[in-house]
């Protein structure tokens, strides 16, 4: 039994009045949207924000804007490795934001010692973005 037939029958139990099943099922599920979320929910989040970094590093964009991209997807990321059981799509998420990570973590280094990307550089960055570019369509079709 799931958690919301869990909570529905305990609820029935407790109700004096005679409410039929498929109303409370329904009723509940209204009450208590997150007992009846897709299971995929904290992989989609995880999707989503790796699709912002993917459409950030296709137009272009500040190590600023991307480094908080990238903070803000590993939240996500994050959120996704502690709900999602352990499989293939757990580890490409993380597969993929560790090249994100990455990447950011490089571009942080060379711009501290260089104070500007050179060619190789910049080579290298598009490089690791198309990889994990080509990572999150791959996610794309094991979750949508």
């Amino acid at each position: 039994m799931t958690g919301l037939e869990d909570q529905v029958r305990e609820t029935a139990k407790m109700s004096k009045a005679k409410i039929p099943l498929p109303i409370l099922i329904f009723a509940m599920a209204l009450l208590f949207p997150s007992c009846t979320s897709d299971s995929n929910s904290p992989a989609k989040d995880a999707l989503k924000s790796l699709r912002k970094i993917q459409a950030a590093t296709q137009v272009g964009i500040t190590r600023n804007e991307y480094r908080q991209l990238v903070m803000d997807a590993q939240a996500d990321v994050n959120e996704c490795e502690a709900k999602l059981p352990d499989g293939e799509l757990k580890t490409r998420i993380v597969k993929i934001m560790k090249l994100y990570s990455k990447a950011e973590s490089v571009w942080t280094e060379v711009i501290r010692q260089e104070d500007t990307l050179g060619a190789k550089d910049e080579e290298l960055l598009e490089t690791v973005w198309a990889i994990a570019s080509k990572g999150v369509d791959e996610i794309s079709e094991l979750v949508d």
